[in-house]
């Protein structure tokens, strides 16, 4: 344990250093927090003004927190004994402190305590809600603006969708069409409702596509589908018209009315289909003389003895097989990316009307925070002013949770720093950009966040650092202080597997965990998953509406633990503790 701690600290005190910007990558329970903390300590330490130290953070809570801690430990150094504050300095810098960090120390908190608006330790919609009151007229937003709170936004998505269906217009009316065949009422509200939930991504992908139409021809790209492909190219390509039944239809039909039963009954389903309009019963009796309803490969595509008679036409069936199956993939694709671009033509008129409301209402929601502050810092004509004016009171930037940073937040934070990489010289202060965050718990995606960002935005402020020989260091806090090491081992076990760890990092490497408690007792179980019993299922009539019966898995499931628990409370010893393991224990 003292070969990690020192090897931890080492780690963080790199990571904290004020002379150089730092990415850090850091497990779960590896001190995050910790690291964000005494790197601002050290800055003031360092000499930073306090008012020029920007962190920012996803949530309230965890702002709150940074806060707490800082205020908690600048108090303490303000009257910690002389012994104990040069300790506690060396802690954290790994040097002794000389007389003036000592001095410097001791009013950090009074420092902090009188810097103008208070240390600007904040989540980043705060940040943008900020700016873009300062600036309201350059961003294009009403001076004055509110934020819509999530309440009253989901009101006015469904006041939107409501206004869209129950007067549709023609394109309305066509792309409903299209997802109506595939959809019940009931599962169509909820795909649009999660549609909507991730608009962000939506505008995202307007602005890097260039709107609806590229976004959908590109995804039609990703399906692999050419521009004249569509469902009517297609069925024409795999089975012809009534007007354009091609040649070998015939010839199958005689073929197979010499036949047994079964070889008859495919000869009479081949006349019915040359004489229908329908493409898709077509299709689907032409299909069935080669795949089962499955979609399996039938092990025999004719009777042995007209097989054997016939090889030319046995070796077409076979050849026909594989064509087929091309099409009807391609035909998959094609109604895939048909439903998704309908979907997105419907949410995109959703939106453009929710956009409305909440134009002539004055309202802001968190997403629009984001988009309006990247867009005053990076495409108005004001952006170069504004940025003069922020930049003279930032000189160093803090990212926490940095994996749930989706694009527009990167947008904002390197429009920011764009001047701390413009060379150091006399006049110039050093101005740090720091960021610490762990791909593998990268669980925003919905909202933009996606783990490869983290990845390049390291790149991109590495390259930048660079151009300057400005120091930039990439740190690894590998060791967990909050689970044991059953635990970690678990967990590193099952992502050694490639293809399990590509979904966790953009570079698909495994992961690496190192428990710092060594020793402490630790226990993975893997329970074999519950079934549902037979028991009869009964139907009281007074029964809740989340009544659950007793032969559910879920129900199942939580018997067993309830006794599991109740084994260890009455049988058990935590000998850590020299006594009997009580429900507190347990989480």
């Amino acid at each position: 344990m003292a070969d990690l701690g020192d090897k931890t600290s080492l780690s963080q005190r790199l990571a904290s250093d004020p002379e150089k910007s730092a990415w850090v990558s850091a497990n779960a329970g590896s001190g995050k927090t910790h690291v964000l903390v005494n790197r601002i300590i050290r800055l003031m330490l360092d000499g930073a003004n306090p008012g020029k130290i920007l962190a920012l953070t996803f949530t309230k809570a965890a702002a709150a927190e940074m806060a707490n801690r800082l205020n908690q430990r600048l108090a303490a150094w303000a009257m910690l004994a002389h012994d104990e504050l040069v300790s506690d300095i060396a802690g954290i810098t790994g040097t002794a402190p000389s007389p003036d960090q000592l001095l410097r120390a001791r009013r950090l908190f009074a420092h902090a305590l009188e810097t103008p608006g208070g240390l600007k330790i904040q989540t980043i919609h705060a940040f943008c809600e900020r700016v873009l009151h300062r600036f309201a007229l350059e961003a294009n937003v009403a001076p004055g603006f509110e934020i819509l709170d999530d309440r009253t936004g989901s009101e006015l998505l469904n006041e939107a969708r409501d206004r869209i269906f129950e007067d549709p217009d023609d394109d309305v009316i066509k792309n409903l069409k299209v997802v109506s065949g595939v959809l019940s009422a009931a599962g169509f509200d909820d795909l649009i409702a999660q549609v909507l939930k991730r608009r962000t991504l939506l505008r995202a992908f307007h602005r890097t596509h260039g709107g609806l139409d590229e976004m959908i021809i590109r995804l039609r790209h990703v399906f692999g589908l050419k521009p004249d492909e569509t469902k009517d190219t297609l069925m024409e390509k795999a089975i012809g018209s009534t007007s354009s039944v091609p040649d070998v239809i015939p010839a199958l039909i005689e073929f197979f009315s010499a036949g047994t039963k079964t070889d008859v009954k495919k000869s009479d389903d081949l006349i019915a289909m040359s004489k229908s309009d329908d493409p898709d019963y077509r299709m689907s009796v032409y299909k069935s003389l080669f795949f089962t309803k499955a979609g399996d490969r039938r092990k025999k595509l004719a009777t042995k003895n007209l097989s054997d008679e016939n090889p030319d036409i046995a070796r077409f069936l076979d050849e026909e097989a594989e064509r087929i199956s091309e099409l009807d993939e391609k035909l998959a694709s094609v109604r895939i990316a048909d439903l998704t671009g309908s979907l997105l033509h419907l949410a995109d008129k959703i939106l453009e009307d929710y956009e409305t409301a909440k134009n002539d209402r004055a309202l802001l929601d968190y997403d629009d925070l984001i988009r309006h502050t990247a867009d005053l810092l990076s495409q108005t004509q004001a952006a170069a002013w504004v940025l003069y004016k922020l930049d003279s009171g930032i000189d160093h930037i803090l990212v926490d949770e940095a994996q749930d940073t989706n694009l527009d937040q990167w947008q904002v934070v390197s429009a920011l720093s764009n001047e701390f990489f413009a060379g150091v010289g006399a006049g110039n202060p050093m101005r740090t950009v720091f960021a610490v965050g762990d791909e593998k718990q990268s669980i925003f995606s919905f909202q933009g966040a996606s783990p490869e960002e983290f990845d390049r935005m390291r790149r991109h402020f590495q390259r930048r650092a660079g151009f300057v020989d400005h120091d930039f260091e990439k740190v690894e806090l590998t060791v967990s202080f909050r689970s044991t090491a059953q635990v970690l081992e678990a967990v590193d076990l099952t992502f050694a597997q490639a293809t399990a760890a590509q979904g966790m990092t953009s570079f698909g490497a495994p992961p690496v965990h190192e428990a710092f408690r060594q020793g402490h007792a630790g226990l993975v179980e893997i329970w074999p998953p519950e079934i549902p019993g037979d028991e009869e299922e009964k139907d009281p009539w007074d029964a809740p509406l989340d009544y659950v019966s007793s032969a559910s898995p879920r129900v199942k499931l939580a018997h067993r633990i309830a006794a599991t628990i109740k084994g260890w409370i009455d049988k058990e010893t935590l000998t850590s503790r020299g006594r009997a393991v009580r429900a507190g224990d347990i989480l």
